[in-house]
């Protein structure tokens, strides 16, 4: 029997779960990685109609789950090393 080729992204980056001190992203990969994420703030110039990006200093743990032979999930929690990510603020991610 003949493998398929699959994408490498099967699904995702989902935000599964974001709260003040801990934002949690999901993803469905068809080989195993190694993923990291980055969380910036999103700001707009309004006067120059351009954006502006602030990464956030987080600590970046990943969990992968083997579900089949081209299957594998991975969970990425992010929290920030100081305070606590902005709430009711833009925020964007980064996998890498």
């Amino acid at each position: 029997m003949n493998s398929i080729t699959l994408l490498t992204i099967l699904s995702g980056p989902i935000v599964r779960r974001a709260e003040p001190d801990q934002i949690t992203i999901w993803i469905a990969t068809s080989k195993s990685y190694r993923i990291h994420a980055k969380i910036y703030r999103i700001t707009s110039g309004k006067e120059t109609n351009s954006f502006g990006y602030h990464v956030f200093q987080t600590k970046c743990e990943t969990n992968m789950i083997r579900m089949g032979k081209q299957l594998f999930i991975h969970l990425i929690q992010l929290s920030p090393y100081r305070d606590t990510f902005p709430t009711d603020t833009l925020l964007g991610q980064y996998l890498f």
